[in-house]
């Protein structure tokens, strides 16, 4: 009994709950303030509903097919060539400067005001590798496998008359291994680094409401790093209990010792409202040589992606007000 008027008690709870919170403030009214509810002082008191500014973020997944051109002579002296396969996402949205109009509440929790610049974009990729080659004589094989990431603060540069033009600096973090079916002793290599880089990124969209296509380029070039670099022969074995640690195996690099550079070309092109197709065109080209040690690769690829914009929305008075809109 008592079960069953608790339940009818929590029913007619949650039916009223509703009809309490759906009424809108009256027009030009605030949602009540901090110190209406009593909720602190000073500093640390908190502060009002507030609207969390973000840009627009434009996002690509792609998928790459293309060849492949590599040398590692940790595992043999030849060249070999094969297939590349290549699964990337790349994201970029404007960046923000303080929106000194609105005034910053005396809360330490309160959120900075801020508005969206097109002067400075932030942007950001990453990507996965899955390539098999060969040697001339077909008879052995090198596998990669290799995963990176790149992030990009840039500022557009204003003497461009037609598009965008954004350089900024970046870093770009990267770890994977090759494995090869004819080494018995030493069949496989590692590789991880760590870069400063150069990014730049030009665009410029067509001005046709009916078809506004967009064509970009982008290149990246790595400047100052640290890399992961064995001696030549070394097995990990040895690596490991002659050295105590896989760490002490990081060098600093530069251009002249290890060097990397990427280029793609792509094309947005709208279908109809539905969606947008991504066509593009990649190059990249990686050479070291540490501890005697040569390792380049090469790729050329054709990419196929879907791009999308969204546009996120923060803060307890944003939530308020699209609370219908939201699905919970």
């Amino acid at each position: 009994m008592r079960l069953t008027t608790l339940l009818l008690y929590l029913s007619l709870s949650l039916s009223i709950l509703p009809e309490a919170f759906a009424a809108e403030p009256p027009q030009g009214e605030l949602l009540p303030s901090s110190s209406e509810l009593n909720l602190g002082a000073g500093w640390w008191r908190i502060p009002q509903p507030q609207e969390a500014t973000y840009s627009i973020r434009r996002r690509t997944n792609w998928l790459g097919l293309g060849g492949i051109l590599l040398r590692e002579s940790y595992l043999s002296p030849l060249r070999y060539g094969g297939i590349d396969l290549m699964l990337l996402s790349e994201q970029a949205s404007l960046g923000y400067r303080a929106n000194t109009l609105t005034p910053r509440e005396a809360s330490i929790l309160a959120l900075r005001p801020r508005q969206e610049t097109p002067t400075r974009m932030y942007y950001r990729q990453q990507e996965v590798h899955l390539s098999s080659s060969d040697n001339p004589a077909g008879n052995a094989s090198i596998y990669r496998l290799s995963a990176r990431g790149d992030w990009h603060y840039t500022l557009r540069l204003p003497f461009v008359p037609q598009g965008r033009l954004y350089v900024g600096p970046g870093v770009s973090a990267g770890v994977g291994g090759l494995y090869s079916t004819r080494n018995g002793n030493n069949p496989a290599t590692l590789k991880a680094d760590l870069s400063l880089t150069l990014a730049l990124h030009y665009s410029y969209r067509l001005p046709w409401e009916s078809f506004p296509a967009l064509l970009r380029l982008s290149s990246q070039t790595e400047l100052l790093g640290l890399h992961f670099a064995q001696h030549f022969g070394e097995s990990y074995y040895e690596l490991y209990y002659l050295s105590g640690s896989l760490a002490r195996r990081f060098v600093f690099t530069q251009p002249t010792k290890a060097w990397a550079e990427r280029l793609m070309v792509s094309m947005d092109l709208p279908v109809w409202d539905h969606f947008t197709l991504s066509l593009g065109y990649r190059w990249e080209h990686r050479a070291s040589e540490l501890h005697h040690i040569t390792h380049r690769i090469s790729s050329h690829s054709l990419m196929l992606g879907i791009t999308t914009h969204s546009i996120r929305i923060g803060g307890r008075r944003s939530i308020h007000r699209q609370r219908e809109r939201l699905p919970f």
